[in-house]
């Protein structure tokens, strides 16, 4: 009893610090549909990273948005110049929705969730880059709005045919499929002006902005 304990106790001590050492650097402890956010995350950004002879990755864009911010999982700029505006849904199950529908439903088990529309929650973020480049007279490129469900098993239910909602294995094919002309030189206007702009790394504004997104999705559940 004495020796489990004796090498449990490390284990245990070292978790406290790591915990502690999360707590300190966020300032709050991440729930746990945002830790599930993450993991979605991390499999479109690992996989857009291997494509680096394509285009040009930035993950996690929070921009201005008049008095409010926007945050975008994923820009990928292509050599192309075309802009990828990415928005990742970590969930499984059955999701059944229409493009102009305000709502999507969300089947877990016997229950059912309300999920707001990813692809009109993406069109404000296309509208945001669109507004900034413009600002910065950035020309000639291509806004693509694109909604992937990252879970395995995961069934996407839309009764019309788009180019915009992907399961993780069609996007996938469908970066593979892109043809590039260009090198980075001809997207470094559009690098510049997105790095530029992107407070993610401002403790104060991602914070206003997680209170943000906190107030609107309790609003929601009302």
């Amino acid at each position: 009893m004495l020796i489990t304990f004796i090498f449990i106790l490390p284990l245990i001590l070292l978790m406290f610090i790591i915990e502690k050492r999360i707590r300190e650097e966020s300032g709050r402890v991440k729930t746990r549909a945002e830790m599930l956010g993450d993991i979605g995350e991390s499999r479109v950004s690992n996989f857009l990273k291997i494509h680096y002879n394509k285009g040009f990755l930035i993950n996690n864009v929070l921009l201005k948005n008049d008095k409010y911010t926007s945050q975008i999982d994923h820009v990928f700029i292509t050599f192309n110049r075309d802009i990828y505006i990415i928005e990742t849904k970590n969930r499984s199950g059955l999701i059944k929705g229409k493009l102009n529908e305000k709502n999507w439903v969300s089947f877990v088990g016997k229950k059912k969730y309300l999920l707001y529309n990813p692809i009109k929650q993406n069109e404000k973020h296309l509208r945001v880059i669109d507004k900034l480049l413009k600002s910065n007279n950035i020309e000639n490129y291509n806004l693509k709005n694109i909604v992937v469900f990252t879970k395995d098993n995961s069934k996407i239910v839309i009764n019309e045919e788009n180019d915009i909602v992907y399961n993780l294995k069609d996007f996938e094919n469908l970066i593979e499929k892109i043809y590039i002309k260009g090198g980075k030189d001809n997207i470094d206007d559009i690098i510049h002006v997105i790095q530029s702009n992107n407070l993610s790394d401002n403790r104060e504004v991602l914070e206003k902005h997680i209170n943000m997104v906190e107030e609107i999705a309790l609003k929601n559940k009302k």
